[in-house]
């Protein structure tokens, strides 16, 4: 009785978004558009008229989401081209084939995540010597955002919405320990969604004299793959408690969807969501922190390399 209680209190108060706003003529790029929450984000995109890029490592999840978008929406505005986020250069080879098919980009919706990367429990660096997570979730993104400036810029009024969590709580950003270089870290995951955060401030706060704003969200407890790469026991109860407490990937894309089509929240600009609306008691104290912000921009920029 306890766990049904939970169970509909859950369903009966999550947000929503019931708008159907005409996003006809608006050029949308999200990564990890193949499957989750991306794909349920697409497609919601993607019925409201808008042309949709996603970028995802997999070529035949990707050509089957496009294929599975365009049969259940009766449209065709999708196109899938193939990213890596666990290779610098495959995110410069993404970024460069954008710009050859397009010439604006109105919303940016770095959407792809993992959890988990470590193997075996050994701490896991990709080809480009960095930590995983924080390269999947943070760096890689930071990379393709700042690749794909110009193309925000000549939208006029373009938003970047980074796909955060409610685990940035747990989070703690040390600048000279980015990489991990001073020491491992078993708190990957939770840095790299503090980390979304304090970009989207960032961002907001260097590139809004363009036009270009920034939003973070937490989907939610959505029951999604990013759980595959975690422990067998850890995901079990992880999917327990998924189904009472949780939330489907049609639910999970309300937030991305709410901040991709709702108009006029350019005031709301740099700040954290969760359940359509702003969310301000679950968000780490450091992510107010300007220096630090700033502090992360630099970092980030010298592990990438040349924005170039």
């Amino acid at each position: 009785m306890v766990f049904f209680t939970m169970f509909m209190y859950n369903q009966l108060t999550m947000g929503l978004y019931r708008k159907k706003t005409d996003m006809t003529g608006k050029m949308i790029v999200i990564t990890g558009g193949n499957a989750g929450i991306g794909l349920e984000t697409a497609r919601g995109l993607v019925e409201r008229g808008a042309t949709v890029v996603m970028g995802c490592r997999s070529r035949e999840r990707g050509n089957v989401a496009v294929v599975d978008i365009k049969l259940t929406t009766g449209e065709q505005n999708i196109k899938f081209l193939p990213l890596d986020l666990l290779s610098l250069e495959s995110v410069r080879e993404f970024a460069k084939e954008i710009g050859n098919h397009v010439d604006k980009i109105d919303i940016l919706i770095n959407n792809a995540g993992m959890a988990d990367g470590r193997k075996d429990r050994n701490f896991a660096r990709s080809k480009d010597n960095i930590e995983v997570v924080t390269q999947t979730n943070h760096l890689s993104h930071f990379l393709l955002t700042n690749l794909l400036k110009n193309l925000l810029a000549a939208a006029g009024n373009a938003r970047v919405i980074n796909v955060s969590s409610a685990a940035n709580k747990m989070g703690k950003v040390e600048l000279d320990n980015i990489n991990y270089e001073k020491s491992e870290c078993a708190d990957t995951y939770p840095n790299s969604k503090l980390m979304n955060i304090m970009f989207s401030k960032e961002l907001t706060a260097r590139w809004k004299n363009i036009g270009v704003t920034s939003y973070s969200l937490h989907p939610g407890f959505v029951r999604t793959n990013i759980f595959d790469t975690v422990n067998p026991s850890l995901k079990a109860c992880i999917i327990f408690f998924g189904f009472i407490l949780g939330k489907n990937n049609l639910q999970g894309a309300q937030t991305s969807l709410y901040l991709s089509c709702e108009p006029d929240i350019e005031h709301l600009a740099g700040e954290f969501f969760r359940d359509c609306k702003v969310e301000s008691s679950w968000l780490n104290k450091q992510a107010l922190d300007k220096d630090v912000c700033a502090g992360l921009w630099k970092r980030s920029e010298q592990l990438v390399g040349t924005m170039n």
